[in-house]
């Protein structure tokens, strides 16, 4: 956070502004998802986005002095920049629960089915396929869970994929700036991912956009020691993709030992 100093009138007052999407409530990602769903002019874009931040209302807003606005603008730039939204921000809703932020507890198998519905998006332009993605993240809690415990680090009940067209046709009736928040956050968090690990090769802006090839991975991993198809589909992403850049520096040794 920032803290500004600046004075209304004849008084001294100061306003603190998140600086990063990490930073900010539950109710401010939806408001900045709401921001870019209307498409506001960018002028205006920045003083709504600096509204939101400091969480004010547009009288609210209208009372700070126009030299200080004109100072805490420089402090809203990042929203428009990539959003590297990582934390969970929107743990549970209407009975729906979610991942871990960073995907600490999301499986190879989420994983790789929500790349199909993030390719949909992507290169089809399927307006439903953002209801299937999040069907897939957001799911029913666990049936006698424990409250205040969670055992084994995920208390949603498993995925399955034949009920994700049934979830997805009720997620559907979601406002879409929410939905729009979750994208968001699983832009960041599969952004944060994938540079974490040496195991997909870097690309052009167009490439990072597409499906990082999510069944040629867990395929890679199949085998005596990782197990079959469906075990390694049950692995933790960041347990995963940590095995396979260990296997991809064993490669590269050996190979670099037969060359002498």
């Amino acid at each position: 956070m920032v803290e500004i100093l600046y004075t209304a009138g004849k008084r001294n007052k100061k306003a603190t502004l998140p600086e990063n999407y990490n930073e900010l409530s539950r109710r401010q990602v939806i408001a900045i998802s709401r921001l870019f769903l209307v498409g506001y002019p960018p002028d205006v874009a920045q003083l709504e986005a600096l509204r939101i931040l400091l969480n004010r209302s547009l009288i609210g807003l209208y009372r700070i002095p126009l030299q200080a606005k004109s100072a805490m603008l420089e402090h809203v730039d990042w929203v428009f920049a990539r959003n590297g939204l990582t934390r969970q921000f929107l743990p549970r809703y209407r009975r729906f629960y979610g991942p871990a932020g960073e995907w600490d507890n999301l499986t190879m198998g989420e994983w790789s089915n929500c790349e199909v519905y993030y390719e949909w998006m992507v290169n089809d332009r399927d307006e439903n396929a953002i209801n299937y993605l999040i069907a897939v993240l957001y799911r029913r809690r666990k049936k006698q869970y424990p409250v205040k415990l969670d055992p084994d680090g995920d208390l949603r009940v498993p995925y399955n994929h034949h009920e994700t067209a049934y979830w997805a046709a009720k997620i559907s009736r979601w406002p879409i700036a929410v939905k729009m928040g979750i994208l968001n956050w699983y832009d960041g968090c599969r952004e944060y991912v994938i540079n974490s690990y040496d195991v997909f090769e870097p690309g052009t802006t167009e490439e990072e956009k597409k499906a990082p090839g999510m069944m040629e991975v867990i395929r890679g991993m199949c085998g005596a020691t990782y197990g079959s198809f469906d075990q390694v589909e049950k692995m933790n992403v960041h347990k995963a993709l940590r095995e396979m850049e260990i296997l991809k520096q064993e490669a590269a040794k050996l190979k670099a030992d037969l060359k002498k």
